[in-house]
């Protein structure tokens, strides 16, 4: 039973989805930095934006190689990625505020810890309402019986 578990769509398209996200999440990491330590800009605000740049390149990517498209027009998908991600947002900038402002974290740290605190949230919407659910299906000759 476990084994099938692991070896389920849901599996396969949240082993993806890891993969995809930490390249959003290094983008998001990256973007920050530059608008925090080169421009200046308040952290808050460097937040939003790298988290909306990365949140574009998670869905290019998760679209390449995680979830289908096509459940929705195109149009509505992008419209469902940015409705999604803006409660993703709230709960990294919460997440960053909280950890930086309450807890006196290094606001990188603050940052990292907040990305990692969207998560769940932002697979299970994307796997659930937005996308198809998964690229294939796993089948017999991709995980032979051990």
């Amino acid at each position: 039973m476990r084994r099938d578990f692991l070896r389920s769509p849901v599996m396969r398209s949240m082993t993806r989805y890891a993969v995809v996200g930490s390249i959003g999440a290094l983008s998001d990491w990256l973007i920050f930095a530059f608008f925090l330590y080169v421009v200046e800009l308040n952290y808050l605000l460097a937040g939003t934006i790298s988290f909306v740049i990365a949140t574009l390149i998670n869905y290019v990517l998760s679209l390449l190689w995680v979830f289908e498209g096509g459940r929705h027009s195109r149009h509505k998908e992008v419209t469902l990625i940015y409705l999604v991600s803006a409660v993703g947002l709230l709960i990294n900038l919460l997440a960053l505020y909280l950890l930086y402002e309450g807890l006196g974290l290094h606001v990188f740290v603050a940052k990292v810890l907040a990305s990692l605190s969207a998560f769940v949230w932002n697979f299970g919407a994307r796997y659930l309402w937005v996308f198809e659910r998964a690229v294939a299906p796993v089948s017999p000759a991709t995980h032979p019986a051990d």
